[in-house]
């Protein structure tokens, strides 16, 4: 039975993440072991510090390897950050064949045309030309033209981009921590793959990943990405607000938050408190429970927003 291993790395503005997964033939992938380190080097998804990155990647590649018990040679890594642009766009090629029908080739083709129409800029990289729909002659909404007759084919991409140099010093920390990076992923996509539901994707969904520096997110309906993109803000923000509002330093902020946070104030009891104590020896302080809520609803409320105006 032929298997292979298969190594994320999620390089993010909070924590570094490795997992190794294990892939069988015919059976579901089995997670082996995760590794996380904090991310000292890394602000709003983007390296500021190369040694402190190739530190951390270090770190939780290490950790990896020993709860998975493999070595860890190359990496999926996760791409995400406040410098993501996407955009659309369109390509159109004849059919090639002499009978019409539409081969892998021609979408090849109507792709790599899609492409050649987007305005080339040295400082950016494109990490995925997705198909959204393809079009053959007066057919729209095609999912799959291969084996399809007609004159005409016309796809409609999605194209998601980084900057260059996000991208090269992205790979940089990968190799000098060691590992190779074996391809990449604009990170809420690996993550909708891996949690939405076919159906979920049919009916239309959008997945909201917030990061600690980044909110990003992607929009599925009839089984395809419709849109993506990246909003500069996320849960650090949330952290410092609470370090604010109960005049504490956000390293317990962050333990409060993840402690007693809820978005929700009006589900909370009044009576529920939040005893300092708990956090930090004699202090005496003590607040609502629904005054914590508040401070996340407030900023969650910002996100959310943010989301509503690229949609």
């Amino acid at each position: 039975m032929s298997h292979s291993i298969i190594t994320a790395l999620d390089i993010g503005t909070s924590t570094i993440q490795t997992v190794v997964a294990e892939r069988k033939q015919g059976e579901p992938l089995k997670i082996l072991g995760a590794g996380t380190a904090l991310s000292s080097g890394v602000r709003r998804g983007v390296i500021v510090d190369i040694g402190e990155t190739i530190a951390g990647i270090r770190q939780s590649v290490a950790e990896a390897e020993r709860t998975a018990g493999v070595a860890v040679r190359s990496v999926w890594a996760a791409i995400g950050g406040a410098q993501i642009s996407v955009s659309s766009s369109k390509g159109i090629v004849a059919v090639s064949r002499a009978d019409n029908e539409i081969s892998p080739e021609d979408v090849r083709r109507a792709i790599a045309a899609a492409e050649s129409f987007v305005a080339r800029n040295p400082n950016k990289e494109v990490i995925h030309m997705i198909p959204k729909s393809y079009r053959v002659d007066d057919v729209t909404d095609i999912k799959d033209p291969i084996g399809m007759h007609g004159v005409r084919l016309e796809v409609d991409t999605l194209i998601v981009e980084t900057s260059v140099s996000a991208f090269k010093n992205l790979l940089k920390c990968i190799e000098e921590a060691g590992v190779k990076a074996e391809d990449y992923v604009f990170a809420p996509m690996a993550a909708a793959y891996a949690v939405l539901s076919k159906r979920q994707k049919e009916l239309g969904v959008l997945l909201l990943d917030i990061g600690g520096g980044v909110a990003s997110f992607v929009v599925f309906e009839e089984g395809v990405p419709l849109h993506a993109g990246v909003v500069p803000i996320g849960g650090n923000l949330i952290t410092n607000d609470v370090a604010i509002g109960f005049q504490t330093p956000v390293d317990i902020a962050e333990r409060i938050k993840l402690a007693y946070g809820g978005c929700a104030p009006d589900e909370i009891p009044k009576r529920e408190q939040v005893r300092m104590a708990e956090f930090v020896p004699q202090e005496s302080a003590v607040y609502a429970r629904r005054e914590l809520a508040e401070i996340i609803h407030a900023r969650l409320c910002d996100i959310f927003e943010l989301v509503q105006k690229e949609l």
